[in-house]
């Protein structure tokens, strides 16, 4: 379970684990409407800003190009 707050507006939130990770999610909030990243890791859950991570659509994959937790 990842549990966070959103980057923008920090309204608290709950999402679901996959089986595999680490694993990244697109989530959008449910208070503000703003997307952002969520890292699920057993060890280091992390979220991310679109300008933090690049998506490459034909591999399927997505690369965080900036450091940085704010959760």
């Amino acid at each position: 379970m990842f549990i966070g707050t959103c980057l923008y507006c920090e309204a608290g939130f709950m999402r679901p684990s996959p089986d595999r990770m680490p694993a990244m999610e697109k989530y959008k909030c449910e208070e503000c409407g703003k997307w952002q990243w969520l890292k699920h890791s057993r060890v280091d859950p992390e979220s991310y800003s679109l300008d933090m991570v690049e998506v490459d659509e034909e591999t399927k994959s997505v690369k965080i190009v900036k450091e940085g937790k704010h959760n």
